[in-house]
């Protein structure tokens, strides 16, 4: 019978505590509920890009890119906070250029983001696009910041007839070409997009079609 009693009082007793631990948990968050939810991996995330592989040097090129999250509804309640889109090049030589912002701040993730770049010379580049978010694991203990990004290869063609690498196809490399043409200069400095006509040789022909385009007589060469 003694022991009956004691067994009762410590059930007591550890009634009572959990009283007061359930109390202060609810004191300590104001009233908010505390849901802690397991840890798991990253969000996988789908890529939805436009890049253009082959613009020509001195073409405006335009980029968009969009992050479809896989794994939705880890967080029931605003799991995505402040995402930032941004767009990074890495380049042997200048052959492209940002021309507006590099971050892009979407009010949600699908919203996606636009850039525009320039196309400044024949030449290899690399885009890289990421997608920074922060996830609530738990609420309200514990906040991640998770970056995914891709890449694409982009390879900048020379505009035809430009052949003293300016980026214009004008009278003088209408000039340079006849020059060659007559022997009177060895080379050109971008001498392999002289040959416009893509007839297997360069002459007054070619000269020509670059005066017409240059003139507005042709939309390209």
């Amino acid at each position: 019978m003694r022991s009956f009693r004691l067994l009762a009082a410590g059930a007591v007793l550890l009634i009572i505590l959990v009283g007061f631990v359930a109390l202060a948990v609810h004191s300590g968050t104001e009233g908010r509920a505390l849901a802690i939810i397991p840890t798991p991996a990253p969000w996988a995330v789908e890529w939805d890009v436009d890049v253009p592989e082959q613009p020509i040097a001195g073409d405006t090129v335009h980029v968009g890119a969009e992050a479809i999250l896989t794994q939705p509804g880890v967080v029931q309640s605003g799991p995505l906070h402040d995402p930032v889109y941004n767009l990074a090049i890495t380049s042997s030589g200048p052959a492209l250029e940002l021309m507006s912002a590099a971050g892009v701040l979407p009010e949600d993730v699908s919203d996606g983001a636009e850039w525009e770049l320039r196309a400044l010379r024949r030449g290899e580049a690399t885009v890289e696009i990421s997608l920074t978010y922060k996830q609530s694991w738990c609420y309200p203990c514990d906040t991640r910041f998770i970056t995914e990004t891709t890449a694409r290869q982009v390879t900048v063609l020379p505009l035809p007839g430009d052949v003293d690498c300016n980026v214009a196809a004008n009278s003088i490399d209408a000039a340079l070409i006849l020059q060659l043409a007559a022997a009177l200069v060895g080379g050109l400095p971008c001498q392999d997009v002289a040959d416009v006509s893509q007839d297997g040789s360069v002459n007054a022909l070619d000269a020509t079609l670059i005066l017409q385009y240059a003139a507005g007589l042709l939309d390209s060469l």
